[in-house]
């Protein structure tokens, strides 16, 4: 057996990282496996290479073609420039680190808030100076792939590169004028995002994988109490504090949702606390930013922009996260979950932009839905009441949410409601077949929503029984 010894480069370890995967076996000088070939490798596995970086580890000879990087086409009209260096990747741990530090034993401040605004309006600004800023990668899961932060700050620090991606190439035809709006709307937005869940700070929060109902009522509290522990700083725009306290309601307020603080009760919340704290010289502050939230509340907004990213953005970071109680998830399946689940939570509009704008971005411009996959549509009968519809997407680009399907069939969803609602598949009894083979393009048809992707590792027996019919 011919042995080469491994020379190790950065750009090698990455793709081991990115693809999850270890291609070949390692072994050391005598010929003995020290590390074997796996796939869907583990943080931790991957990184077991990098103990054997000074005395050395070897791969046969024959292997060697397994470690070039395999060549890819990226979706037209996007690019592989990275639009994070290292250093803004850097600094935003050293800040984001900092803060929560010092929130553990004391309050926030003016001086952070200053703080924060500056290194949000940094980061954004060298974002946004990148030629390719509008299609380039977000590649701030690459940053954070050491994973030497805590969860609580990778969630932070993710959160708000992809709010910020995902508002920004919203707003690509903005004109001059709008351009000082533009910055002021960006930096609350980051801001918003660097501190909503602050709370967990505070909170003693679960650590094992599945919640009861007495612990999800106790993590909804998270969002008041965040915004409590910054309402008394002046020096934070109100918007700030709205989008903290509204970061779980993304979607309208008489629609049925996943929505959290729910409107009644946070008002009455909000109502007690003003008139405890209206009482008390030194927490006026405290009381004048309750009584802006409330005359918020009494507002009906059909689509909160910032809310919506907000919820999409933290989703996807925390997918993506190692957590004491999971693994991170691959992006690109966090993204399908991330459909599946918008059902009861996004409004249409929020994922639409998330999956067409910056969700191949942050997969390493891979595709996250392609042709022959199986995918659900919702619209509505001519009573009002939804119906449902599974097709196979016959044609589709970067434009994820926009495909050319062919209807397969309808079909009733299986709707699950605790501990929320929850799209969890359909009876393969209930399905009614489409002999016509209907054709729809999403781009054209205004009417349908997609809503659910039946992924084979998700769901694999939908995906077999739909297969079927393929």
């Amino acid at each position: 057996m011919s042995l080469n010894k491994f020379e190790f480069n950065e750009e090698i370890i990455n793709y081991f990282r990115e693809s999850r995967l270890i291609p070949l076996d390692f072994y050391n000088k005598a010929g003995q496996i020290l590390i074997p070939k796996k796939a869907e490798a583990t943080e931790n596995e991957i990184n077991a290479l990098l103990k054997f970086q000074s005395q050395g580890i070897y791969f046969q000879e024959s292997d060697a073609h397994k470690l070039k990087k395999p060549s890819r086409d990226i979706p037209e009209g996007m690019s592989d420039t990275k639009l994070l260096t290292q250093e803004t990747g850097d600094v935003l741990a050293r800040d984001v680190s900092s803060m929560f530090e010092e929130l553990k034993t004391s309050s926030f401040s003016a001086i952070s808030a200053r703080r924060m605004k500056n290194t949000v309006s940094d980061v954004f600004e060298k974002f946004e100076k990148e030629p390719d800023a509008m299609n380039g990668l977000v590649n701030i899961l690459e940053l954070m792939s050491s994973g030497q932060l805590a969860h609580e700050m990778q969630i932070a620090i993710k959160r708000t590169v992809v709010a910020m991606a995902l508002k920004t190439r919203g707003m690509t035809h903005q004109s001059s004028k709008d351009k000082g709006y533009l910055q002021t709307s960006m930096n609350h937005l980051m801001v918003s995002s660097l501190l909503c869940d602050v709370a967990y700070l505070k909170m003693n929060m679960p650590s094992q994988k599945g919640l009861d109902g007495n612990q999800m009522l106790y993590i909804k509290n998270h969002p008041l109490i965040s915004y409590l522990m910054i309402a008394h700083e002046d020096s934070l725009d109100p918007a700030v504090k709205r989008n903290i306290l509204f970061h779980h309601r993304p979607a309208p307020s008489d629609a049925t949702s996943n929505n959290y603080p729910g409107k009644t009760q946070l008002a009455q919340k909000l109502a007690a606390l003003y008139q405890d704290y209206s009482k008390i010289p030194d927490k006026k502050n405290v009381a004048g930013a309750i009584a802006h939230t409330l005359n918020d509340l009494k507002q009906d907004i059909k689509y909160d922009e910032d809310a919506n990213i907000l919820a999409i953005a933290s989703e996807f970071a925390s997918l993506t996260t190692d957590v004491p109680w999971r693994k991170g998830i691959h992006p690109v399946t966090a993204v399908k979950m991330m459909l599946n689940n918008s059902y009861f939570t996004y409004a249409s509009r929020a994922i639409r932009e998330f999956l067409d704008l910056v969700a191949i971005s942050l997969c390493d411009n891979k595709m996250i839905l392609k042709v022959g996959d199986f995918i659900i549509l919702t619209a509505e009968s001519m009573s009002g009441s939804p119906y449902f519809e599974v097709c196979k997407i016959h044609e589709i680009n970067r434009q994820q949410s926009r495909p050319v399907v062919e209807r397969i069939g309808s079909v009733n969803l299986n709707i699950e409601k605790e501990p929320k609602l929850a799209l969890t598949g359909f009876d393969k009894k209930n399905l009614v077949l489409d002999k016509r083979h209907a054709k729809y393009h999403l781009e054209n048809d205004l009417t349908r929503r997609m809503i659910y992707v039946i992924d084979p590792q998700l769901d694999p027996e939908m995906y077999e029984h739909l297969a079927n019919f393929g």
